[in-house]
């Protein structure tokens, strides 16, 4: 079995965070309407799929040193009979609420070029991963943990933290991952879980682990645009799915997947609260209810 030698490393990613400043001197544009933008947003992502194309004989057939990394190229010159991605993606549609509550249809499309053969994540699990984020228009890059082969451990749903205001607890939501990256990662799988600790901060995994990639609209990305990331901008995401681990927030016993209800056809979470306390009940660890049962 091939293995890799991986150091454990642990914290947020910039797709996670979004921090803001108050500028006196800057005009904020209200933001654009969310279906409209969602339309646009499908049009450039098909446009995309239909003039491109991936390295899938090299997935197909690979030779000795194959470093399993997507590459994405034009469908052009010696690459003209290249199969296009839009006859090798899957899709699926979302829901996402817009300023005024409304639910706007987005449409997320992910490829599959190698599938895995361990277990796929949940919405509220844990996933170690490889990636890379870049505009889809012009190929900018704002999250790269693939080159220098540095995995990261994301909780996919996020967790309650607790602060203070003016020394009284004050429970606040750390949100997980962008919510088109949380639906499409867990349509990959992990390896297949014989994981060896080194007890020295790496470990060990086999080499069958899922690769794919993801073409995300803005509207479930960063609609109104982030760092690098423009206002109202797809995004494409190359990602390698290493481990992925069931995640119990409030150390209850009852898994975190099992204290939400996720609605897979809208792609959305609600948080049931089981004693209408500050925070809800996958981490609350008075509340036991399994949804699961």
């Amino acid at each position: 079995m091939i293995r890799n030698r991986i150091a454990v490393v642990l914290g947020g990613l910039s797709l996670l965070v979004i921090s803001c400043k108050k500028d006196d001197d800057v005009v904020i544009e209200p933001p654009r309407d969310m279906l409209e933008v969602s339309i646009e947003n499908d049009e450039a992502i098909v446009s995309f799929l239909e003039t491109h194309f991936y390295n899938y004989d090299e997935f197909a057939n690979p030779v000795e040193g194959f470093d399993y990394q997507i590459v994405v190229d034009t469908i052009s010159g010696d690459n003209a009979g290249k199969t296009p991605l839009i006859d090798q993606v899957q899709s699926k549609t979302i829901k996402v609420k817009n300023a005024d509550g409304d639910e706007i249809d987005h449409k997320l499309y992910y490829l599959i070029a190698r599938e895995g053969v361990g277990a796929n994540p949940t919405v509220a699990d844990s996933v170690y991963v490889n990636h890379k984020g870049s505009v889809l228009s012009t190929g900018v890059v704002f999250e790269n943990q693939m080159n220098n082969y540095r995995p990261i451990w994301m909780d996919i749903l996020g967790d309650w933290k607790i602060g203070s205001v003016m020394w009284t607890p004050n429970y606040e939501y750390a949100a997980g991952v962008a919510l088109g990256y949380r639906e499409l990662v867990v349509e990959l799988k992990a390896s297949s879980g014989d994981v060896v600790d080194n007890g020295d901060g790496t470990f060990e995994f086999a080499d069958n682990y899922g690769i794919g990639a993801f073409f995300i609209p803005s509207g479930a990305f960063y609609f109104q645009g982030s760092g690098a990331v423009p206002a109202y901008a797809p995004v494409l995401f190359q990602v390698n799915l290493l481990l992925t681990k069931n995640i119990d927030h409030d150390k209850d016993g009852v898994p975190s997947i099992c204290e939400i209800e996720y609605d897979a056809t809208k792609g959305q979470v609600s948080f049931p609260n089981c004693n209408d306390t500050a925070y809800p009940s996958y981490a609350d660890k008075t509340c036991t209810e399994n949804l699961c049962d």
